[in-house]
């Protein structure tokens, strides 16, 4: 049972990230709706500022900029804030607790997906038509988390922000 809630989790989790990833791919961005930034979770295991906010330089402009999350309206966003950007990009996260999720920032690198290295190596069907399979990043990336169950990886490029899940 324990195996099926990860799943469970990883599964809505992922499906929030696609859910904003079509969001910002059509071009939605911040609305005037008043945020409240988040310093710190206040209960569960994670309690505390850890994993709460990243610095990186998300969009390759040589400038630094940050993800971090705010609530509005009784829900949570992943704001990120680049710094050649007016308004921040921000997405629901379809959740109204943050007690087991994080943001944190990558390194440039290559980074595959986590269905192109799973289901390859078993001869099916990898990943699924549209799914990014690699990323090759030439500057850092947002890691958007579940603690010990699933992450994806954030990457600004070309005016809109692509997806890659690299765990499950």
């Amino acid at each position: 049972m324990s195996t099926r809630v990860k799943y469970s989790l990883a599964t809505v989790f992922a499906l929030a990230l696609v859910l904003a990833g079509v969001w910002l791919w059509l071009g939605e961005r911040s609305d005037s709706r008043e945020f409240d930034r988040l310093t710190a979770r206040t209960t569960g295991e994670h309690a505390g500022a850890a994993d709460i906010m990243a610095r990186g330089d998300f969009d390759g402009d040589g400038s630094p900029d940050e993800a971090y999350f705010a609530k509005s309206d009784g829900r949570y966003q992943l704001v990120i804030s680049l710094s050649g950007e007016q308004q921040p990009v921000m997405f629901e996260l379809g959740t109204s607790a943050l007690s087991a999720t994080g943001v944190r920032a990558v390194p440039p690198g290559k980074y595959t997906a986590y269905c192109a290295r799973r289901f390859a190596r078993r001869g099916r069907r990898d990943c699924a038509d549209g799914e990014l399979r690699e990323l090759i990043a030439t500057h850092d990336a947002v890691m958007l988390f579940t603690y010990e169950a699933a992450a994806a990886l954030l990457y600004w490029q070309d005016g809109r922000l692509l997806t890659l899940y690299w765990t499950d």
